[in-house]
């Protein structure tokens, strides 16, 4: 049974728009891709002494249950660099691949020990919010039962109005 998976993507570390987009291809190999968002520089969130952030978004139609999505997902940042158990959280890294939402509407709630989703942190970023607005306006947090552009309009202006397009993928 088919999967949609938005998927958010992000790099602050190297080549941030080539990880981004060599991320996207080898995410096309996992199934189709429906879309991808623009590319949005960003402050970074939780430990601000770190280089700005390339952040976007994707939506996956994929063969994969959720769980064997994030073990590809995780393999994927580690082709690209990234060492999960030598960071610090919240700080820098070459690529950060994020299970969002799931399902054509983003309707699917998940809760396993390596994976919950919708992401526990979306409705506070918008970082990964405005991304998500760009391949979908419509969608609706499934446990705050609010759109996308509700959560994102509820963020403080100052976070809102720090993104800036970069343009397309």
């Amino acid at each position: 049974m088919p999967h949609v998976a938005y998927i958010g993507l992000g790099s602050n570390l190297g080549e941030r728009r080539t990880f981004l987009l060599e991320a996207t291809l080898a995410m096309a190999q996992l199934g189709q891709l429906q879309a991808c968002s623009s590319v949005y520089q960003t402050p970074p969130w939780g430990d601000p002494f770190q280089p700005a952030y390339y952040n976007a978004a994707v939506c996956l139609h994929t063969e994969l249950h959720p769980q064997a999505l994030l073990t590809a997902l995780l393999t994927i940042e580690g082709a690209h660099g990234r060492k999960r158990n030598q960071e610090r959280p919240c700080g820098p890294r070459t690529l950060d691949l994020d299970i969002l939402m799931l399902g054509e509407q983003g309707q699917e709630v998940l809760t396993l020990a390596s994976l919950v989703v919708p992401h526990p942190r979306l409705h506070l970023r918008a970082f990964a919010l405005r991304p998500l607005l760009d391949i979908s306006a419509s969608l609706i947090h499934p446990v705050l039962g609010r759109s996308l552009v509700q959560l994102f309009t509820d963020l403080p202006a100052s976070e809102r109005d720090s993104l800036e397009a970069l343009g397309p993928l």
